[in-house]
């Protein structure tokens, strides 16, 4: 995930980058493209890859403590045999 405005990850990247929940949900953009990833739920609902909105929910209702000012998504991905 980035932040719109952010260059996208290089092709075959590893790398992660620390997102703010202080983010709108609007401005966060899934940079990941591949024809075999079907990103229709993404756009529907952000919370089906990081589920800040629900986060934030369990916090006020005190079943979680908080939410951290900064998290870190992770994508894992296959990796390609030779």
């Amino acid at each position: 995930m980035i932040h719109r405005g952010d260059q996208p990850f290089p092709f075959g990247s590893g790398e992660h980058r620390a997102v703010p929940a202080a983010w709108n949900n609007s401005d966060i953009l899934m940079s990941h493209v591949s024809i075999n990833h079907d990103r229709t739920g993404f756009r529907r609902d952000l919370n089906v890859v990081y589920p800040i909105d629900r986060l934030r929910e369990l916090a006020a209702e005190g079943v979680i403590g908080g939410v951290a000012e900064t998290n870190l998504p992770s994508w894992d991905r296959p990796t390609p045999r030779a």
